[in-house]
């Protein structure tokens, strides 16, 4: 799972080898990049603005008191996500 604030072009490779990619950005839903993603079959999930705190340097993220790291297992099913 690719975890992003918003996916950029830098960010294709990390998409290609993930099986999904969980952002916290609305408007990437109808992006380029969930264009590519549903192209190479792929579920791209918008968290909602703000719901999300991504560190990149820890690889973790946090969703409200929930602290989610690099190896913890979440689950999507396009509309929910299940930490």
């Amino acid at each position: 799972m690719l975890v992003r604030e918003e996916t950029n072009p830098e960010d294709i490779e990390g998409m290609k080898a993930a099986e999904a990619i969980l952002n916290c950005s609305r408007r990437e839903m109808t992006s380029h990049a969930a264009l590519v993603a549903r192209g190479w079959g792929k579920m791209l999930h918008p968290f909602g603005a703000g719901a999300m705190e991504v560190d990149h340097d820890s690889k973790t993220f946090r969703v409200g008191e929930t602290v989610i790291k690099e190896g913890d297992w979440i689950s999507l099913n396009g509309t929910k996500v299940y930490i």
